[in-house]
């Protein structure tokens, strides 16, 4: 049986032939996209609520952390940095990742899923072959 953690970096390292229509920038849409279940929607604004929050100076980060509920900031923050190294469209290839579940996660499990997700992303651009796991070496072929 597979647990989230497992669920979570086949998320991070699935492949699907699809087009992917960019979606605009975050505001008010993230929230409604929370509420009605849009939890791929969800996780492209908060990765780019968290983009463009990375851009400000320190004092305008300060700001707007202030403006957001720690719950909401880790959230966009862990997205941003989970996606970060394998682009906004690997967001468009989850099933299990949603926010509220990346919110709650342990920080050893955070910090898992950014290594693999920044292992993916090595062994994609430099085209070595490297093994996260047993479970995973399938998955990670794909990619090369």
């Amino acid at each position: 049986m597979l647990t989230d953690i497992n669920l979570f970096i086949n998320d991070l390292l699935a492949i699907q032939l699809m087009i992917i229509a960019p979606i605009p920038l975050p505001y008010v849409d993230l929230e409604k996209s929370t509420l009605t279940g849009n939890y791929i929607g969800a996780l492209t604004y908060a990765y780019y609520h968290s983009a463009l929050i990375e851009h400000l100076t320190p004092a305008q980060q300060t700001l707007q952390k202030a403006k957001m509920t720690k719950h909401y900031y880790t959230a966009i923050i862990h997205v941003y940095n989970m996606f970060e190294f394998l682009g906004i469209e690997q967001i468009c290839c989850t099933i299990y990742i949603n926010l509220f579940k990346i919110a709650t996660l342990s920080h050893h499990d955070y910090q898992q899923l950014v290594q693999a997700a920044l292992t993916a992303s090595l062994a994609a651009s430099t085209n070595v072959s490297i093994l996260l796991d047993d479970h995973l070496e399938s998955r990670l072929s794909d990619l090369l």
